[in-house]
C-alpha cells in the first residue's frame, strides 16, 4: 500500500505550473489590441484578482478601478472570454 504523504507529487506540481503558464500568456495575448485605458483595467484585474494569491472582491476591484462591483465583474468577464478564445484557439 502507498502512503499518502499529503505532499504534492512533483507532476501535479508541474502541471499546475505549465497550466498557470498558458493562462497568462492568453491574459496578456488578451490584452493586445486593447486600448491604454482597457489595458490598463485589464491588467490590475489579473493583478489583483485572477492571479492574486488573495483574489479581491468586486467591490475591491471596483473600488480600484473607479467602477462598480458589476463594471468591475464585467471587466473581469471581457478579459476572460477574450482568453478562453485565446486558448481555444490554441493561440496560447
Amino acid at each position: 500500500d502507498l502512503i499518502d504523504s499529503g505532499a504534492e507529487r512533483q507532476d501535479d506540481v508541474a502541471i499546475r505550473s505549465q497550466i498557470r503558464v498558458k493562462v497568462e500568456k492568453a491574459l496578456k495575448a488578451a490584452t493586445k489590441g486593447a486600448s491604454r485605458h482597457a489595458k490598463k483595467r485589464y491588467q490590475t484585474v489579473i493583478d489583483q484578482r485572477i492571479l492574486a494569491e488573495e483574489p479581491a472582491t468586486f467591490a475591491e476591484l471596483g473600488k480600484a478601478l473607479k467602477l462598480s462591483r458589476e463594471g468591475a465583474r464585467l471587466v473581469e468577464t471581457k478579459l476572460l472570454t477574450r482568453a478562453a478564445e485565446i486558448i481555444r484557439k490554441g493561440a496560447a
